[in-house]
C-alpha cells in the first residue's frame, strides 16, 4: 500500500475515526487522504458547511497529503434528494468552488459511471459533468462488490 484514504466526515458529522487514525496512517510511511460524504437533500447544510466541517476533520496538510476527495454517489438515486439534475449540479458546483477556494485545487472526485453518466433515472448524465470537468476522478467499478469467496 502507498496510501489510505479515510472518512473524515459526514455532512457536517466528524467522523472521529480519521482524527484517530490519520496520524497512525501517517506515521506508517503511507500518504494520507480523506474523503467527504455529503448530503445534498433539500434542506441538508449547505455545501460551504459541509466542506468547511470536512476540512477541520481532515486535517489535510497541502503538497503532503492527496487533495480533498469529494464522494458524489446517491444510493437511492439523487431524486431522493429532493433535487433536480441542474439543482444538484449547482449543489456540486458550490462543493468544488468551496474546496478551491479553500485549498487552492479542485477535488479528486469519487463515483461511479452509473451515478455520473448512468441509463437510470438516477444518473447525474451531463448536469454535474460539466462542474467536475477539472476535477480528478476516482471511479468506481461497475460492480465493485467483493465476490462471495473473499468476503468470507
Amino acid at each position: 500500500m502507498r496510501f489510505a484514504i479515510l472518512r473524515a466526515s459526514y455532512s457536517t458529522h466528524p467522523d472521529l475515526t480519521c482524527a484517530r487514525d490519520r496520524d497512525a496512517v501517517r506515521a506508517a510511511g503511507l500518504v494520507f487522504g480523506a474523503y467527504l460524504f455529503p448530503v445534498t437533500d433539500v434542506g441538508a447544510p449547505d455545501p460551504e458547511e459541509q466542506i468547511e466541517i470536512y476540512l477541520a476533520s481532515a486535517g489535510l496538510i497541502p503538497g503532503r497529503d492527496l487533495p480533498p476527495v469529494l464522494d458524489l454517489e446517491w444510493p437511492r438515486g439523487f431524486a431522493a434528494t429532493g433535487r433536480t439534475r441542474v439543482g444538484i449540479g449547482a449543489w456540486i458546483a458550490r462543493a468544488v468552488a468551496a474546496i478551491r477556494q479553500a485549498v487552492g485545487v479542485n477535488p479528486l472526485v469519487y463515483s461511479s459511471a452509473r451515478v455520473l453518466d448512468g441509463p437510470d433515472v438516477g444518473a447525474l448524465a451531463g448536469a454535474a459533468n460539466t462542474v467536475i470537468t477539472g476535477c480528478p476522478a476516482w471511479c468506481a467499478p461497475a460492480d465493485h462488490r467483493l465476490p462471495r469467496a473473499a468476503a468470507r
